[in-house]
């Protein structure tokens, strides 16, 4: 089996990148958290039902309608609930699997994946596929020299895809991310900022030992999209003979046309206000020492928060 990892922490552009690989064809689909490193790495027992749970909970969400996917949370906001997977297709498969008891964690995520595939009805199907895309999360709690060898010994091929954002950026989307969804209340997320760098600086120190091809989050939207294309095709050995701008991009369940999905949109939102955003960078070079600077921090925080909703009706999406 044949598996690119594309590491991200949070909202860092991982579905985008995804999308570009799809088109090279590689299985990418909007099944993420099944565990399967966390198998390799033996942090889920090998006899756990872990992945077939957590993948029949994703079957049963999936298969109801819901909003989901878009190039950002005001996009998705926008969307039509709809249901992405045709559950007729998949139960009789899954209750076999279920049955199986499969003790192979790659084996078991390849059928289930497949199975997934096989009950789309958001995109066409891709039987074809010669491979699979793996959007990680919390990466960084594993070691990278001991994964890195266990992703050698088990697979005939893997590739890995690094994505760094600047942090300050990434905060803006986690802000929107957890303040804007249209499902939950609109209630105040506090948070301990420097629990919050310090998790995105491991994240960064992992990828510092963890070799892959670096992408930066900025360079994956326009003008520098056709650069960073080249040097995906390029990665994987491939000709960049495509018309990319003909193509339609999976966005976690959504497909969305070329201009809309390589136009940057978080960046140029000021969910967190400016002000919020420039106190955050300047105590990123002292670690968020400063007690003093916190509290203007947490005060202008709390501050974007009050003023969200008013500051977004003015933005035309």
């Amino acid at each position: 089996m044949k598996i690119i990892l594309i590491n991200s922490y949070g909202p860092m552009g991982s579905s985008v990148v995804a999308s570009i690989i799809e088109h090279l064809g590689f299985l990418n689909i909007p099944v993420r958290k099944l565990g399967l490193l966390d198998y390799l790495s033996n942090k889920i027992p090998k006899n756990s039902d872990y992945m077939i749970n957590r993948f029949e909970k994703l079957v049963n969400k999936h298969s109801n309608f819901l909003v989901l996917g878009g190039v950002n949370v005001l996009d998705r906001n926008s969307n039509h609930s709809k249901k992405l997977i045709d559950k007729d297709k998949i139960i009789d498969e899954l209750d076999i699997l279920k049955k199986k008891k499969i003790q192979n964690p790659i084996e078991l995520y390849g059928k289930l994946r497949c199975s997934y595939n096989n009950s789309i009805l958001f995109k066409n199907i891709n039987k074809k596929f010669m491979g699979h895309v793996e959007q990680t999360t919390q990466i960084h709690n594993h070691n990278p020299k001991e994964l890195y060898n266990l992703l050698n010994e088990n697979f005939d091929e893997f590739y890995v895809i690094n994505i760094r954002r600047n942090f300050s950026s990434w905060l803006n989307s986690l802000f929107a991310q957890w303040h804007l969804n249209k499902n939950d209340k609109f209630k105040l997320k506090l948070i301990n900022i420097r629990k919050i760098y310090s998790d995105y600086c491991n994240y960064n120190k992992f990828l510092n030992n963890f070799s892959g091809l670096e992408i930066s989050f900025d360079h994956i939207f326009f003008p520098y999209t056709q650069q960073t294309i080249e040097k995906i095709v390029k990665y994987f050995g491939k000709k960049n003979n495509l018309n990319w701008k003909d193509y339609k991009y999976d966005l976690y369940g959504k497909l969305v046309n070329y201009n809309k999905t390589f136009t940057k949109r978080d960046d140029e939102i000021n969910y967190l206000t400016k002000k919020t955003k420039e106190l955050i960078s300047e105590s990123q070079k002292s670690n968020f020492k400063n007690n003093i600077s916190l509290f203007f921090i947490y005060y202008n925080y709390i501050y974007s928060w009050i003023t969200l909703k008013f500051r977004i009706k003015k933005i035309k999406y």
